[in-house]
């Protein structure tokens, strides 16, 4: 899916879930920098590797949390990982 549709589609359901809709944005869009970063560097064999994986998602929300200490980030930022691996499906 585009980047548009990723940032799109995920704040609009954030927001309709009463999440932060920028937090989860950003979870919506995280899988695909971490994912491309690695593999322009040449540390990842595909552009979909360990981004785009449930255990990710799990990771980017231990990260909002340890980071804002706030549940509700946690829970946006993960909704938003998962949410792409939804979009990605299509």
């Amino acid at each position: 899916m585009i980047f548009f549709g990723h940032v799109g589609i995920t704040a609009f359901l954030a927001a309709l879930l009463f999440l932060p809709f920028a937090v989860a944005a950003l979870g919506g869009i995280l899988p695909d920098i971490f994912d491309k970063a690695l593999f322009f560097i040449g540390l990842a064999p595909c552009s979909r590797f360990f981004g785009h994986t449930i255990l990710f998602a799990m990771f980017a929300g231990f990260a909002a949390f340890a980071l804002t200490r706030k549940k509700h980030y946690a829970v946006a930022m993960t909704f938003g990982s998962l949410l792409h691996l939804v979009q990605d499906m299509q």
